[in-house]
């Protein structure tokens, strides 16, 4: 599974971000909202095959998608940011859970949202997204 499969379906899927792109790659001025996507962590089970030249082992991998906000920080109650918080974080799960990316024959499942750190003016939150799949090498 690539990254860029995950990139290509947000953007396609929700109109809402002004910027989808990698985290690692992104430039530092994007535009908001934003939807930034990385690897987050690769978990291995133990391997059912492991023999010269053979080795097959099922793996589950975390992606990760930092939804940026601009802060509201004029002191009033303003549910505008909280509303499109929940627009894109629903838009990025519908587009994303139970879809099966190219060459993989489970779908991805939702694995939770947590907030991340984030600068002034700034909110991050990140919602994560797992994929089991079997690796395999010769």
């Amino acid at each position: 599974m690539k990254i860029g499969d995950v990139i290509a379906r947000i953007q396609q899927a929700c109109p809402d971000f002004a910027t989808v792109d990698h985290l690692m790659t992104s430039p530092s001025d994007f535009e908001k909202p934003a939807a930034l996507v990385t690897p987050v962590r690769n978990r291995g089970s133990a391997p059912s095959i492991m023999i010269p030249g053979a080795y097959d082992q099922d793996v589950s991998s975390i992606i990760g998608v930092y939804v940026i906000l601009e802060r509201r920080q004029n002191g009033a109650f303003d549910n505008g940011v909280a509303d499109l918080f929940d627009t894109l974080t629903t838009s990025l799960r519908t587009a994303l859970v139970n879809w099966y990316p190219t060459g993989l024959i489970q779908p991805i499942v939702y694995a939770g949202g947590e907030m991340a750190p984030y600068e002034t003016g700034l909110v991050a939150w990140r919602e994560d997204f797992a994929i089991e799949f079997e690796m395999r090498l010769p």
